[in-house]
């Protein structure tokens, strides 16, 4: 077994003149939970559309289980299995009649019935899927993207816009997958729910990857590992005469620090200079989604789309 099941390197792709992927190099071990993350047109789908075999790069190298993506055709798809956005589910199709179709279709033997209940869909199994709620369609949607033991599970925003119970049993599921062997790949702007479930990740934007680390390296590899947050702050922070990283939102002043005595002493400044108060200033440990608006100044929205 490749002990990488994934390898990228320099990827580029431009789409009339504006580079959707610039110089990706990212590897993605075998047996893990890799999550991909960035803001609306990172080119996080791009990328994975790269990988799937969906998209040809204009330069650059993707190897997929050792070999390169383009010899496979379409035996790839027996080994990768990929979750289909919700507008893609057919009409007039049941929950019941699209398992049986997929499992036809990849030639595998199972209980349509069995794995229905697997996912807690038993109750929809006679439900067109164009009738299902959100988070029902994307438990099938994970359901179908893993018929026939697929070896690689490709999903885009499995939790976007769902309940908590459905979100919960997601992430459960894919940690069941990878204890099985199976290696996950997930692209989300659940930044912190996401950390708290991956392995290792990547951060991308602007088709760039800005930083890549492990779950368990994160808080060590970080340029910065506290954050300080001052709110109800109104002033002009470019005139500030005080150098530390800082970002400017709707009456919030984000500032970070490799140690929490940087912002600390950042903090007496502002309480000297323009009287803030204690209680409108906070200092904590740096997370997965300070880090990203650390590099790229851009807040996230929940259920924000992918347009690359």
């Amino acid at each position: 077994m490749e002990d990488n099941i994934i390898e990228c390197v320099n990827v580029s792709k431009s789409y009339n003149g504006i580079k959707a992927l610039d110089g990706v190099t990212l590897t993605i071990k075998t047996g893990e939970i890799f999550v991909l993350a960035g803001p609306n047109g990172a080119g996080k789908t791009t990328l994975l559309e790269s990988i799937e075999g969906l998209r040809k790069p204009d330069n650059g190298t993707i190897k997929i289980f050792g070999k390169g993506v383009e010899s496979f055709g379409k035996q790839l798809y027996y080994r990768l299995g990929v979750e289909l956005q919700e507008n893609s589910l057919p009409k007039k199709i049941t929950v019941y009649e699209i398992v049986k179709l997929y499992s036809y279709l990849l030639n595998v033997i199972l209980n349509p019935d069995e794995l229905i209940r697997t996912f807690g869909l038993d109750e929809y199994a006679k439900k067109y899927c164009t009738d299902l709620s959100g988070g029902t369609k994307r438990k099938l949607l994970l359901l179908l993207s893993l018929i026939g033991n697929r070896e690689l599970i490709i999903l885009d925003e499995p939790t976007s816009g769902i309940d908590p119970q459905s979100r919960r049993f997601i992430w459960e599921y894919l940690r069941k997958l990878r204890g099985e062997g199976k290696t996950i790949v997930v692209t989300t702007h659940s930044l912190n729910e996401a950390f708290d479930n991956c392995d290792r990740f990547a951060l991308m934007n602007k088709g760039k990857i800005i930083f890549q680390s492990s779950r368990q390296n994160f808080f060590s590899e970080t340029p910065v590992k506290y954050v300080g947050i001052v709110n109800n702050f109104h002033k002009d922070s470019s005139n500030l005469e005080y150098e530390i990283p800082l970002q400017k939102g709707y009456g919030t002043l984000y500032c970070y620090g490799k140690n929490e005595e940087e912002i600390k002493n950042f903090f007496i400044y502002l309480q000297k200079e323009f009287k803030v108060g204690n209680e409108d200033m906070v200092i904590r440990k740096i997370s997965f989604e300070d880090l990203f608006l650390y590099y790229t100044g851009i807040e996230f929205k929940e259920d924000g789309k992918d347009e690359n």
